[in-house]
């Protein structure tokens, strides 16, 4: 016989879920922004891998330009890179800087992190990065091997490894001769100015400080992009329910209709066979196997939970 009340609670419960998996979607992409990482956000990871093969192909255009001599000035210092690095890696590195700098406001020591500038040395220099890495593993692959082998963890981030590498190739003896600013500048220029052509993803403002001689010229994010921003969020955080426990039977399962969860909230994020290679339907064994499998309710064990509380308290 069906308990009512467990029912309805069950029902609160994965309100309750839907609701926090939705917060918790929306912390974690402020977060990211405000800490200058939005292309590792939910949306920001989306539109580069949607966007990479159209502003990469727009860095072909410019090399052709080139070639032909009919690019924009600094056209040498661009084909030292293109010679160095592909055309898609380097529009993910583009794509990648401009969205974790452009429209996010965020200011240190008073000074905005998206002028026009900052953007363009940021690309410029994470560029160099990347042409660093492969340099020294060009001129000294043994030794950058054994680099990457021992100091390069699965969470040291690009900043750290970058560090990590120029010591310790520095006492090797591989001295990477560093890129001026002005270097910087000029390549990060061109590859935003690929990124403009490519995508509606910014605009450039000038706001007057104080002192009306000079002003801020900013690279600030698109209301196009910012719309589209909302859709893609929406949409995720209609998949971003928790998983919790639930505190009745979970409904059945057949080749016909979802099992488990009871709101179609959560029922929709769970599939009856995961994976595109496999067959949509089961037979009468497995489907019966899965409903009693999921009908065995959990239980706590008071040894563990006791455990856990006093190791809590103190």
């Amino acid at each position: 016989m069906t308990d009512l009340n467990a029912v309805a609670r069950q029902w609160k419960l994965e309100a309750e879920a839907a609701r926090l998996g939705a917060e918790r979607l929306r912390e974690r992409t402020r977060a990211d922004e405000q800490r200058e990482y939005s292309s590792g956000t939910l949306w920001g990871r989306k539109l580069v891998n949607q966007q990479i093969g159209n502003i990469a192909k727009q860095i072909r255009e410019t090399e052709r330009k080139v070639r032909l001599g009919t690019a924009c000035a600094g056209g040498v210092r661009i084909m030292d890179v293109l010679q160095a690095i592909e055309p898609e890696v380097l529009a993910a590195i583009a794509a990648k800087r401009t969205l974790d700098l452009i429209g996010m406001g965020k200011t240190t020591g008073g000074k905005h992190a998206n002028t026009y500038a900052a953007v363009c040395i940021s690309i410029g220099a994470a560029v160099e990065a990347e042409a660093r890495f492969r340099w020294y593993e060009k001129t000294a692959p043994e030794e950058f091997h054994s680099i990457k082998h021992h100091l390069f963890k699965a969470t040291t981030g690009t900043t750290q490894k970058l560090t990590i590498a120029s010591v310790m190739m520095n006492r090797a003896g591989f001295k990477w001769d560093t890129w001026s600013r002005p270097k910087k500048h000029s390549i990060g220029a061109w590859l935003l100015n690929c990124v403009a052509q490519a995508v509606n993803w910014f605009r450039t403002t000038h706001r007057n400080l104080n002192n009306k001689r000079n002003a801020l010229h900013l690279v600030e994010i698109s209301p196009e992009l910012t719309d589209l921003r909302a859709v893609i969020m929406g949409l995720a955080e209609l998949q971003a329910p928790l998983a919790w426990p639930m505190v009745t039977e979970p409904a059945q399962w057949s080749n016909e209709e979802k099992g488990g969860y009871l709101t179609n909230e959560l029922r929709n994020q769970h599939h009856l066979v995961r994976g595109p290679k496999v067959a949509r339907t089961l037979g009468k064994a497995p489907l019966d196997m899965l409903n009693t499998l999921q009908g065995v309710a959990y239980r706590i064990n008071p040894v563990v939970l006791n455990l856990m509380h006093h190791l809590n308290d103190k």
